[in-house]
């Protein structure tokens, strides 16, 4: 079961907002009663960067656990690409980037062989890039500002990870899903 929870959206002031928090706890309350309906009694939850980067952190974690039962534990970015590559299928053979595209950073794994050569965190996930550019002016300007953004997050991504040596690429998470339902409409 997936069930995306846009909790970038819900973010406002570094905080996840009320409505933000009911939702996700809705979901959680919804797997709940899934897992219990098959007997799952052993559950790992865990939270990645929209929760490691909010101030309400705490007491959301909180109301998740009186209100569902998961003790949610908020990973690193390491652990978290360290369980993308438990799920995701890499090529024995050759150079693969695997990226994730969040709310809060971009992170891409370069793997050599099925073995992780090189990480990079790079913190600039969707997230962050409304909040760079939600106080500009006009379309122009919101574009500049992208344009820029994009150029350094390459300059970066460059620095660390040999792109032009890749056999292969994936590419997940929510964002990821979303650009891609876009870019089909197109």
């Amino acid at each position: 079961i997936s069930q995306p929870v846009p909790l970038g959206a819900a973010l406002a002031d570094g905080r996840v907002s009320h409505e933000g928090q009911e939702a996700l706890i809705r979901i959680l309350s919804g797997y709940r009663k899934i897992l219990d309906q098959y007997g799952v009694v052993r559950v790992r939850a865990v939270a990645t960067s929209a929760l490691r980067d909010t101030d309400n952190r705490e007491i959301l974690l909180d109301r998740i656990r009186q209100a569902t039962g998961f003790r949610v534990e908020v990973i690193d970015e390491v652990e978290e690409m360290r369980l993308l590559l438990r799920v995701v299928s890499v090529p024995p053979k050759g150079i693969h980037l695997l990226m994730k595209l969040g709310a809060g950073t971009i992170e891409i794994l370069e793997l050599q062989r099925g073995l992780v050569a090189q990480f990079l965190n790079y913190r600039m996930g969707t997230r962050r890039i409304v909040e760079m550019t939600s106080g500009l002016g006009g379309p122009g300007e919101v574009r500049r500002a992208l344009a820029r953004l994009a150029r350094k997050a390459a300059q970066e991504i460059r620095r660390t990870i040999r792109l032009q040596n890749a056999t292969s690429l994936s590419a997940v998470g929510d964002d990821v899903r979303r650009i891609a339902k876009i870019v089909a409409k197109k």
